[in-house]
C-alpha cells in the first residue's frame, strides 16, 4: 500500500517533470532566438558575379563591354576578375572596368575566342532516318558528309568574381541600397515566380546594353549570359539560414561586329530569412 508521503513524491515528479521540460525548451528556444539574432547581425556575405560567352564560330579582335555591378552611387565593386575556358583552364584575357557613355561596364578583350571546338555529328540512314547522334571534336568531323549532317556546338567561356565583403549586404532593396548590375535603362516591377514569391521577395525586369565588337562570319552565333548576386549567410548551434538575391542578363547577337545591343535583365530580391 502506498504511503502519504510516497504518493506526494509521486505527485511532486509528476507536476515537476513536466514543469521542468516546459522551461528547458523554453530557455533553447530564448538562447537560440539571441544566438541566431547575434548571428545575423555577423553573417558570411559574399557577392559573386558570373559571365559567359558562347560562340558557335571563331571570333577574332574581340572587345565585349557587359553590365558591372555598381553601388548606389555608381561606384563599381572592387573586384578581382578571372576568365577561364569551359575545361576550366585560366585565360589572359585582358578584363577591367572602364567608363562608357552607358556608365561603367566591364571590358573584356581578347585577340581571339575560338568557337566550333566541338560538333554534333548525325548519320542518316539511305531512306532518310536517323542512325546515330553524337558529339566529336574537330578531329572526327568526316571529310565526306554524305548521309550525314555536322552542326557546330558553342564554346564556352567564364568570367568570374568572388568577393567576400563585411555584412550584411542589402538583399532586398540592392538597386536602391546596394549593389546591382548596370547601366539600367528601364525598370518595371513584375510578378515573382510563385516558388521564390513570400512577403519579402520583390522582382523587377529591366533593359541594360551590351556592346560587342569582333570580327566574325556571318552566321556567327554568340550569346552572352550575366549573373549576380548578393549572399547573407550565418549559422547558430544546429541552424542555419540565408537571404539573398540574384539578377540575370541574357542576350544573343549575330554576324559580325554587332555593335551596341539592348539586353534584358531581370532581378529576384529578398529571397530567404530576415528574422530569427
Amino acid at each position: 500500500m502506498t504511503s502519504r508521503s510516497d504518493r506526494r513524491l509521486l505527485l511532486a515528479l509528476a507536476v515537476g517533470i513536466p514543469l521542468a521540460l516546459v522551461a528547458l525548451v523554453a530557455l533553447f528556444v530564448g538562447v537560440n532566438y539571441v544566438g541566431m539574432a547575434a548571428a545575423m547581425d555577423d553573417p558570411f556575405s559574399h557577392y559573386g558575379y558570373a559571365a559567359s560567352v558562347s560562340t558557335n564560330a571563331t571570333l577574332s579582335n574581340v572587345t565585349l563591354h557587359l553590365p558591372v555591378p555598381v553601388d548606389a552611387a555608381g561606384e563599381p565593386l572592387d573586384a578581382n576578375w578571372t576568365v577561364r575556358d569551359g575545361n576550366g583552364t585560366r585565360l589572359d584575357w585582358d578584363v577591367g572596368v572602364v567608363e562608357t557613355g552607358s556608365g561603367p561596364m566591364l571590358a573584356v578583350r581578347a585577340d581571339e575566342v575560338s568557337g566550333s571546338q566541338r560538333f554534333l555529328l548525325r548519320t542518316f540512314a539511305g531512306n532518310g532516318s536517323l542512325v546515330s547522334v553524337r558529339e566529336v571534336g574537330p578531329e572526327e568531323v568526316p571529310p565526306d558528309a554524305t548521309d550525314r549532317e555536322v552542326v557546330p556546338l558553342a564554346t564556352r567561356y567564364g568570367v568570374h568574381a568572388f568577393e567576400q565583403v563585411d555584412g550584411p549586404v542589402e538583399t532586398r532593396r540592392p538597386v536602391e541600397r546596394g549593389v546591382a548590375l548596370a547601366p539600367r535603362t528601364s525598370r518595371e516591377d513584375v510578378r515573382c515566380d510563385p516558388w521564390v514569391a513570400d512577403e519579402e521577395t520583390a522582382c523587377e525586369r529591366f533593359e541594360t546594353v551590351v556592346y560587342a565588337r569582333y570580327d566574325a562570319p556571318p552566321d556567327a552565333e554568340v550569346t552572352v549570359t550575366v549573373e549576380f548576386e548578393g549572399w547573407n549567410e550565418w549559422g547558430f548551434m544546429m541552424a542555419n539560414s540565408f537571404n539573398e538575391y540574384h539578377e540575370r542578363v541574357t542576350v544573343t547577337l549575330v554576324g559580325d561586329d554587332p555593335g551596341w545591343t539592348t539586353a534584358e535583365g531581370e532581378t529576384t530580391a529578398g529571397v530567404g530569412r530576415y528574422s530569427p
